[in-house]
């Protein structure tokens, strides 16, 4: 059985099969909070007070893109609105980082060695102590037994 129709009836067909289709797309990718729901990603902020010295550490946790394959923790000084700078904030290219306040005046970092952008200046009485975490085993170590360490995670993924 062959339906003739004239080109008009089969532009309107085309146009409303695209449609439908555009709109399953929508649903299926964009709107269940797929990766692609959100491209500008996961951002959390967690603030360490140094109460001693009346100052606090900012570390902002980020990752973005389609595959969710860009991950940046920034640790910083003051309340970052946009951009994080790196002449002024540690930014690690790394999906965890590990820390520890000791004392009144220091923070341990425990960070994959080769993810690390430090400052030129970082502006604060905190002293920041970079540990790096040199191996995979290591990394795996670390991941196992932060807690018994004494130590907090923070991950792009929580």
């Amino acid at each position: 059985m062959v339906i003739k129709m004239s080109k008009s009836s089969k532009i309107i067909v085309y146009i409303v099969l695209s449609l439908t289709l555009l709109l399953w797309l929508y649903k299926l990718f964009i709107s269940n909070n797929s990766n692609l729901s959100n491209l500008d990603g996961k951002n959390k902020k967690t603030c360490l007070n140094f109460a001693s010295l009346n100052e606090k550490i900012y570390i902002y946790s980020n990752v973005w893109g389609v595959a969710g394959n860009h991950e940046e923790i920034v640790l910083s000084n003051h309340e970052i609105k946009k951009n994080p700078k790196k002449t002024k904030d540690y930014i690690f290219y790394s999906p965890v980082i590990y820390y520890k306040q000791q004392g009144v005046d220091s923070l341990f970092i425990y960070v994959n060695n080769s993810s690390i952008s430090t400052p030129d200046r970082f502006d604060s009485r905190i002293k920041i102590v970079l540990i790096g975490i040199k191996t995979a085993d290591e990394a795996m170590e670390f991941e196992k037994n932060y807690l018994d360490y004494g130590l907090k995670k923070i991950s792009v993924y929580d």
